[in-house]
């Protein structure tokens, strides 16, 4: 199996509407995706405002794929409108040797990860009554 955790910067008045968003267009896009196995927004404490998106998937090839033919971008694309206008500023002399300046725009970070499957019975719980140990 593959993990992979889209970090996202909301802004304040977006955060709502970005939830609904996520629910009713990402999590249906997904769940129609090959490879796909699950999808969920998760918020990061203590920013308010930043989440990431996780998912996991069948195998690494599965999430290429999802990357290469463009769900990931047109999903991100349809996002713009929710997230965080970039804090960083670029400065930059043109041809012509005039002054230019404007935001950096920012793209969402991604974090990929292979993740082991466990065998069934290493996902007992265990609890020792006297030291608590889970």
């Amino acid at each position: 199996m593959f993990m992979r955790f889209v970090q996202l910067k909301l802004k304040p008045e977006s955060v709502d509407a970005y939830r609904k968003f996520y629910e009713t267009v990402v999590t249906l896009k997904l769940r129609h995706t090959e490879g796909c196995l699950f999808a969920g927004l998760i918020k990061s404490e203590p920013e308010k405002y930043e989440f990431a998106s996780l998912t996991i998937w069948q195998n690494q090839e599965h999430v290429e794929k999802y990357e290469t033919i463009g769900s990931y971008k047109s999903l991100i694309d349809r996002s713009k409108p929710f997230l965080s206008e970039s804090t960083e500023w670029r400065v930059q002399l043109s041809d012509n040797f005039e002054l230019e300046y404007g935001p950096v725009e920012e793209e969402p970070v991604i974090k990929k990860y292979a993740v082991a499957v466990q065998n069934e019975n290493d996902d007992k719980l265990f609890v020792d009554t006297k030291n608590m140990y889970l």
